[in-house]
């Protein structure tokens, strides 16, 4: 979809922006900030530092390309912005399917390219491309929408308030958009599932369902509460921005995007700098804009030493968040020259930031005080990092105690105490302590000890819910280990155990379910029929030899659940049902059971979801997907449909549509672990390093007992080549119970590539040395022996499928060993048996369809490879298929075109240039003079193909 990187121009009701980021001398009027007094040629030679590069960026800015023509590959269809030294432009790029995008043109923008280039995070928007032509420099960005924060201030500003509730927030920025269409001649980027300001709400007061999420989410929210989430984006933006160095140094409402689907994302890091290069260059020139500087950053305009500090973006973000709640600028509109004016805004902000509750009673004590100390005048009273901010902002938001800032008012904290704990502040609980005082000491205790059975009661209500969060996600996956299934079961019978569920007797009358609201007893069922079901799915994962007791016990725990259920027995329970007889050979009561769940309405947004994770959980990530994303259109806010469709699209291999439904799942649940963790896993997967450890380290804050990450984190490290956290990393997943042996073999790796061959030798031979004790521990030797004893190895794979038979990674390693060892049958029975488990998995079919040509099976080959390349078109799975094809030339040279056109596909999308020429699938192609041209012509393009 089209984004801004710009607001609209001037004429409409946004105030000019400046897209070169340039440091300018600013007056606020009409709230708005207006150039005036500057000084162009002054602050061009000062931001240069280079007179005669200064000159022939002046020549440059006196011929911008007009709106029109073409430039750099790009049709310009509209000026969206501009400044003193850049020109923002929607433009359509015609090479690829005619997209709209937003075209960033000016004479310097070297230093930006390569900042953003190290940036990837949901709210700052990224780059595609840069481009240079006619003595320009460009940047190509995605097109979001033309709204930026200046524009809403501006518009608050006409109308003198503020929004009160986040629906009319929603309201107004739809307005806005439809009335920058009008100004502009633009399209809306109002999404058509959003009303018009002018138009009526739909019955139910809410958006529609098919509203993008965050909308949905700031609709639902008081128009603080949306500010404290915009602001908390922010300020987590910056904070990726920050881990790696780079400080934005112009953060303004002009320079904050908000995206179609409400997103904030930053703009402009044109003045940014990044502290890895500063000093190199320590007289580099300060750039900003004036009314969002620091005192220490105004005091640098003046010529006073100052190196670039992230506590200058965090006191920005203060003023922009001052301005969102109170409309107005918490300083004196500057006048005059930016000589006479910078020591007059530097005595001011040094005398403190003003109170915004005089301003806006609405703002409450504890976020005042967030915002005042953001603005503190002296950094070190400030907060210290912008993650700080965003956890003050989240925690404020979700009536958390601050965690980094004392709220002045104890009012304010008993208030946020209560909105934690609903029930304990009800009328009845107040009325009971009321009782306790009037009635004596008898009527005391007996109302205290209902009191403490009531808390009880709510305690026990919230641990059976959390428990069965924590099984859905050890127990729903395409390959759960050992550890995550015995964990779930643990966590279902723990659910289930509180109420005595399984015992003998009538659960219904323990004392803490009687004590429950008949609200709260159906949400209790409803719970509890899932962890039934949850624990009997997870039965059936776990290896050994007693599958049929394994069955029966499943069987018995989905006829508990149908009990537990009463008359409302959901169509999952009927599905699993189904499966669970026909793995028992009853294929007429499973005929039967499978008639009932097709008799079960799925109606409401859960019964989707549920239908939708058993799907998932019987390996048909398709169909799951279906249902999963009818869920999360009924019910947008259902976190565990994006959840699971993100584990869907990762059983498909489609990992970027995966992160994509994590993003949307930690935009619901900022704070729960495993959607940061399952997000840096995908980040992995697409060999992004970078993100995948941001994840992960907010993984560990969140769940810093769980070994997986840091073992995960450590694949994320030595991919950034920061082998000594690597190894931290592992030794801290040893600490936390990680079996030794995987430790030493990843250990020997992170080695390996630091340059110290003895220390990986010495890590190999420790690993050798052990005992393996799980699945990841043989599987892990099994690796280490493959390249020199395969036989070895093998039977260190079949010992992992011993102790779990469903590991996808065991019975792909198993079947390359065999097939090394030159077992092809073997290898292709695992292979079957990887297919029938994962049978979306496309990697198993392309093994198996390589090993099928080995063996001279050309039409299983073939069809393997067809199906493949279907399920899978990433450049690993292309690459392997193409040498399936190889094979097949070999037997019938028909195959020759497709085997070199899928060769093509992966070398030019980065994949294989290790292996092409000692690939022995590509012999048959090997010495063919079209092979060759296809070799040399895509490995002339390899320095600009993206890896």
């Amino acid at each position: 979809m089209p984004a801004v990187h710009a607001p609209a121009p001037a004429a409409h009701d946004h105030p000019p922006t400046d897209p070169a980021g340039t440091c300018r001398n600013w007056k606020l009027s009409g709230g708005g900030p207006q150039a005036i007094d500057a000084e162009p040629a002054a602050v061009l030679d000062g931001l240069l530092g280079d007179p005669s590069r200064a000159d022939r960026v002046r020549e440059s800015l006196r011929r911008f390309p007009a709106v029109g023509t073409a430039f750099a590959g790009f049709q310009l269809v509209a000026l969206l912005g501009k400044g003193a030294f850049g020109r923002v432009y929607l433009a359509r790029q015609d090479e690829l399917a005619e997209r709209y995008v937003a075209l960033k043109v000016s004479a310097d923008l070297t230093g930006e390219c390569r900042t953003l280039a190290q940036l990837q995070h949901t709210n700052i928007v990224p780059v595609y491309s840069a481009h240079r032509a006619d003595g320009f420099e460009a940047v190509c960005m995605p097109y979001l929408g033309p709204i930026t924060l200046a524009g809403l201030l501006h518009r608050c500003r006409q109308k003198n308030a503020l929004p009160t509730t986040g629906r009319e927030l929603v309201h107004t920025l739809n307005g806005l958009s439809d009335d920058t269409a009008v100004a502009t001649g633009l399209p809306s980027h109002r999404p058509s599932s959003v009303p018009a300001a002018g138009e009526p709400e739909p019955a139910s007061g809410r958006l529609p369902d098919r509203a993008p999420v965050i909308l949905q989410v700031l609709d639902g929210l008081s128009y603080l509460d949306a500010v404290c989430w915009l602001g908390g984006r922010l300020a987590d933006a910056l904070t990726h921005a920050h881990d790696r160095g780079i400080v934005h140094n112009d953060l303004k409402p002009a320079n904050v995007l908000l995206a179609d689907d409400g997103q904030p994302m930053l703009l402009d890091f044109g003045v940014s700098d990044d502290l890895k290069l500063r000093a190199e260059a320590p007289d580099a020139p300060v750039g900003g804009t004036l009314p969002y500087m620091s005192p220490e950053q105004l005091a640098a305009v003046r010529g006073r030493d100052w190196t670039p500090d992230p506590r200058s973006d965090v006191y920005a973000l203060g003023v922009i968040l001052f301005e969102l709640l109170t409309a107005a600028h918490p300083f004196r509109t500057p006048a005059g020259s930016m000589s006479r004016e910078v020591d007059r805004m530097i005595a001011e902000r040094q005398a403190g930031a003003p109170r915004l509750r005089p301003r806006n009673p609405a703002v409450s004590p504890g976020l005042e005080a967030i915002v005042r100390k953001a603005l503190a005048p002296d950094a070190a009273a400030r907060y210290q990092s912008a993650a700080q901010l965003r956890d003050d902002l989240d925690c404020h938001r979700t009536n958390q105690p601050l965690l980094h800032c004392r709220v002045p008012s104890a009012r304010e904290r008993l208030r946020k105490w209560s909105r934690r704990h609903p029930r304990l502040t009800s009328n009845a609980a107040l009325a009971g302590m009321a009782a306790t005082v009037l009635l004596g000491l008898g009527v005391g205790l007996q109302r205290r000890s209902a009191r403490i059975e009531r808390f009880e009661a709510e305690a026990d209500l919230r641990a059976v819910a959390v428990d069965v969060q924590a099984a859905r996600y050890q127990l729903v996956s395409r390959a759960p280990t050992s550890e995550m299934v015995t964990a779930g079961l643990v966590r279902s019978r723990a659910a289930l155990d509180r109420y005595g569920v399984l015992a003998e007797g009538d659960w219904q009358r323990h004392p803490r379910y009687e004590s429950l609201t008949p609200a709260e007893r159906d949400r209790l069922r409803t719970d509890l029929v899932e962890a039934c079901l949850l624990l009997a799915r997870g039965g059936l994962t776990l290896g050994g030899a007693d599958q049929a007791g394994r069955l029966a016990e499943a069987m018995r725990l989905n006829e508990r659940a149908e009990r537990l259920a009463g008359g409302d027995v959901p169509r999952v329970l009927w599905t699993q049902r189904a499966e669970l007889l026909k793995r028992q050979g009853d294929a007429g009561a499973a005929d039967a059971a499978a008639q009932k769940a097709d008799g079960v309405p799925v109606v409401t947004a859960r019964d989707h979801y549920l239908a939708g994770r058993e799907a998932h959980a019987a390996g048909r990530p398709r169909e799951a997907l279906a249902l999963l994303e009818t869920a999360a259109n009924l019910d947008p806010s259902l976190f565990w449909a994006h959840m699971t469709q993100g584990r869907c699209w990762e059983d498909l291999g489609h990992y970027a549509q995966a992160r994509g439904c994590y993003t949307t799942a930690i935009a619901l649940w900022p704070d729960f672990p495993w959607g940061h963790f399952n997000r840096g896993l995908t980040s992995l997967r697409l060999s992004d390093f970078a993100r995948a450890k941001d994840d992960l380290d907010r993984a560990a804050a969140l769940e810093p007992t769980f070994a997986d990450i840091y073992l995960n984190r450590a694949m994320a490290n030595q991919g950034l080549r920061r082998f000594a956290e690597g190894i931290a990393d592992l030794d801290r997943a040893g600490e936390l119970g990680t079996s030794p042996v995987r430790v030493c073999f990843m250990k020997a790796r992170l080695r390996e590539l630091a340059g110290d061959p003895a220390g990986a030798k010495q890590d190999v031979e420790a690993g050798l040395k052990l005992e393996p004790t799980d699945e990841h521990g043989w599987t892990a030797r099994g690796v280490a022996r493959s390249r020199t004893d395969p036989a070895g190895a093998a039977d260190d794979f079949a010992a992992a499928l011993a102790v779990n038979p469903r590991s996808l990674v065991a019975l792909q390693n198993q079947a390359h060993v065999l097939g090394k060892l030159g077992r092809n049958a073997e290898a292709v029975q695992a292979l079957d048996r990887a297919v029938e488990l994962f049978p979306e998995y496309a990697p198993s079919r392309a093994g198996r369809g390589v090993i099928h040509a080995r063996l001279g099976h050309w039409e299983a080959a073939e069809a393997d490879a067809r199906e493949a390349v279907h399920k899978d078109a990433s450049a690993a799975n292309v690459y392997q298929v193409a040498g399936i094809f190889a094979l097949l030339t070999g037997h019938d040279p028909k195959h020759k075109p497709e085997a070199l056109q899928l060769l093509t596909t992966a070398l030019r999308a980065g994949f294989g240039f290790e292996h092409v020429e000692t690939d022995p699938e590509l012999a048959p192609l090997r010495g063919d003079a079209e092979f060759d041209r296809v070799v040399v012509g895509v490995r002339s393009l390899r320095p600009s193909t993206p890896r």
